[in-house]
């Protein structure tokens, strides 16, 4: 029997026996966020460090300004810069696909309560001084947007559900200036969700991008923009939900900004991609036959 047939027989079956478990990246829990039209892209963050990771590209239907999650695993999201769409991204790779566009302006909050997906609408058709923000529902089949009141302040960054106390919080900036003529904090807020109309709680103290009830109850955001000084990027901060001052979490995601944010859904462990690779069994198997094959030649010379 040649070397090569018995190598075959012997080793073949034991070289892929141990196979290689790859999970797939996004797993229950997982905290996602979306930079806007600063970097266009899609990063993982770490809640407890406030690290970011990069994982792909946005932007080929406008630049994300939020991300949400259906509790189906369903990832939505809404472009601005004059898009205006609502689309759906999987967020293994970043493909978009377009559901549908709405009215002139920008959807930049989105959030599930139940199977019902509220918005921020930003509406830009028209108009003098500050473009009015509404809270709307979002069709998401077609991406068609029902007003259903004007919230009081615009834009709207963010909307985050608390379904343990049935509360919408929101995060913006008031429609008008304070005396000098500039633009403060934004402020946290609650939400009539039947009217849009707004009840304040206080300044974040920094300008946020977008807001997300965690599962371990704590209210996160992103902020808008990276500080002054330094090279951490735009950070993750932790929201008060009595103050509505933000308090950053480690030294920066690494992101220019930070537009949206959504926690990937509870539920049954990822699937996976089994690739066999060699075992050890194998390993040592293919090592004796190989120095066997040797032992012969050298015989035979």
């Amino acid at each position: 029997m040649s070397i090569a047939r018995l190598a075959r027989q012997l080793v073949l079956p034991f070289l892929f026996a141990a196979p290689a478990v790859y999970a797939q990246p996004v797993a229950p829990g997982s905290l996602l966020g979306s930079t806007g039209n600063q970097g266009n892209s899609l990063i993982s963050i770490d809640p407890g460090t406030g690290g970011g990771t990069p994982r792909c590209a946005l932007g080929s239907l406008g630049p994300v300004t939020e991300i949400e999650y259906r509790a189906d695993g369903a990832l939505f999201g809404a472009t601005g810069q004059g898009s205006a769409n609502i689309i759906q991204i999987n967020p293994d790779g970043c493909a978009e696909t377009l559901v549908g566009h709405h009215d002139p302006g920008a959807v930049n909050g989105l959030e599930f309560v139940g199977n019902v997906l509220y918005g921020a609408f930003f509406s830009t058709g028209g108009g003098e001084g500050i473009p009015p923000t509404y809270l709307v529902t979002v069709n998401q089949t077609t991406g068609a947007l029902a007003i259903l009141g004007a919230m009081g302040y615009s834009p709207v960054r963010g909307l985050a559900w608390d379904a343990g106390t049935g509360t919408m919080y929101g995060v913006g900036s008031t429609t008008t200036l304070p005396p000098d003529g500039v633009s403060g904090s934004d402020e946290l807020f609650t939400v009539d969700l039947a009217t849009g109309a707004t009840t304040p709680i206080g300044p974040t103290g920094i300008p946020l991008g977008g807001i997300e009830l965690g599962p371990d109850g704590v209210l996160y955001g992103g902020a808008s923009s990276a500080p002054g000084e330094g090279g951490g990027g735009a950070p993750l901060v932790a929201v008060s939900r009595t103050t509505g001052l933000a308090t950053p979490i480690g030294s920066g995601t690494g992101a220019p900004a930070l537009s949206g944010l959504a926690f990937a859904p509870a539920g049954p462990a990822p699937s996976v991609l089994e690739i066999p690779t060699v075992s050890e069994v194998g390993l040592a198997l293919l090592t004796a036959l190989l120095g066997g094959a040797a032992v012969a030649l050298l015989r035979r010379r």
